[in-house]
């Protein structure tokens, strides 16, 4: 299975990632997946410094006072596929990640699958995509029976046992 789109998050974070967005909308392009970008308050600073948004799905997230799960949540509509989610913090993350995930994803009754080193960034299964977007903005991951999480490491091995703080992803 293979995730379609990557999710960016860029609500608040619109200052930081002026200078590297064409540069992360042209690495989504050239992986022949499609950028969704969830723009917030701070959308116009983006909108001026993206060369290459027109390339891109674009989502206002209206529930900005929902912080990222809101984010999360708007870019899911525009999908019903597995899909990345990468919260516009730190570097944009590798090719091998993303296939590491997604080979991770293929034995996974899991919903969510993270990378403990490098929580920025998630895979939603399509059966988590679906279930996500439908839930409560104020919904904690962790307490909802109805979403399962799984940690890969870098060797492709998974961690049933552990279940990630909410923030993990969500408050960086």
């Amino acid at each position: 299975m293979r995730a379609a789109s990557i999710i960016v998050l860029t609500s608040g974070k619109a200052e930081g990632l002026r200078w590297k967005i064409d540069d992360v909308i042209q690495s989504i392009l050239d992986e022949k997946r499609v950028p969704i970008l969830i723009l917030g308050p701070d959308a116009d600073i983006l909108m001026t410094a993206a060369s290459k948004i027109e390339h891109c799905e674009i989502v206002f997230d209206p529930n900005y006072s929902g912080k990222e799960f809101s984010g999360i949540k708007a870019g899911l509509h525009a999908t019903a596929q597995p899909a990345f989610v990468w919260n516009g913090d730190g570097h944009f993350p590798e090719k091998q990640t993303r296939i590491l995930l997604e080979t991770a994803m293929r034995d996974s009754t899991e919903h969510v699958l993270m990378l403990p080193d490098d929580p920025s960034q998630a895979l939603l299964t399509r059966e988590g995509v679906l279930r996500l977007r439908d839930l409560a903005a104020h919904t904690q991951w962790r307490t909802n029976p109805l979403i399962r999480f799984k940690f890969v490491n870098a060797t492709g091995d998974t961690d049933d046992s552990t279940l990630p703080s909410p923030d993990l992803l969500l408050n960086r």
